[in-house]
């Protein structure tokens, strides 16, 4: 009597610890039926999705590539000031103007094979230069010299790598230089970014424009060839 009780124990005491062990397989907040994954957060896109939802004027001038006869438009995104950009200090007494640009391929149906957007400068006006003209501002391989008002600046970073525009170009960790240059897509939208040393002594922000004038550095006259349009500086900080 006393054996059959110790053996309907024993099973009982089996058949409970294989639930236990049952439960315990199951972790807390889970069921034991497979659930779906869950979605995987999207990337960060752009403020913009087309060349067109960028603001602001627009320039276009021949870039100097073998592609002939076609030209590029480009959009001035967004301008700040920093002491260092892309791992590279500002020259002492110097800020970067970083300048991210939107590009794209004037003609519809034809695009770049490669190209380098080493053309883009920017200008302003130093009054406190002797003549208050270009040719008291200091040289710069890449910036042109014209007998104007203005000071020229080149990227100090010339052929910066261009990226699709939907992308999270504002947050991008590092810009990479592509000497060969870059495709341009014919229909396709492009983000890219300049970074210009410009001296602290500059206080005209209001004089600053974005220009397709570099790649030609030897140009000396009235006007340099190539357009250039209002860039909108903010203060600096």
């Amino acid at each position: 009597m006393k054996t059959s009780k110790v053996l309907v124990a024993v099973i009982g005491l089996a058949l409970f610890c294989a639930g236990c062990s049952d439960k315990s397989s199951v972790k807390p907040g889970s069921t034991r039926e497979s659930s779906a994954p869950s979605e995987s957060a999207a990337p960060p896109a752009s403020r913009y999705q087309s060349f067109d939802q960028v603001p602001g004027p627009v320039l276009t001038f021949d870039p100097v590539t073998d592609d002939t006869g076609l030209k590029l438009k480009v959009k001035a995104m967004k301008a700040e000031w920093l002491p260092e950009f892309n791992a590279v200090p500002a020259p002492a007494g110097h800020h970067f103007l970083v300048v991210y640009v939107a590009a794209t391929p004037e003609a519809k149906d034809r695009g770049f094979a490669g190209l380098r957007l080493r053309e883009l400068n920017v200008r302003y006006v130093d009054p406190s230069l002797p003549g208050g003209s270009s040719k008291s501002c200091p040289f710069e391989v890449g910036a042109p010299v014209a007998e104007n008002k203005y000071c020229y600046r080149p990227s100090k970073q010339l052929d910066t790598e261009s990226v699709p525009l939907t992308s999270d170009w504002e947050h991008k960790a590092r810009w990479i230089e592509r000497r060969a240059g870059m495709p341009f897509a014919a229909g396709e939208a492009y983000a890219s970014v300049g970074m210009y040393a410009v001296p602290d002594s500059v206080t005209g922000l209001d004089t600053f424009e974005l220009c397709g004038t570099g790649g030609k550095p030897a140009l000396v006259g009235a006007e340099p060839p190539g357009p250039c349009v209002k860039l909108e500086v903010p203060p600096r900080t």
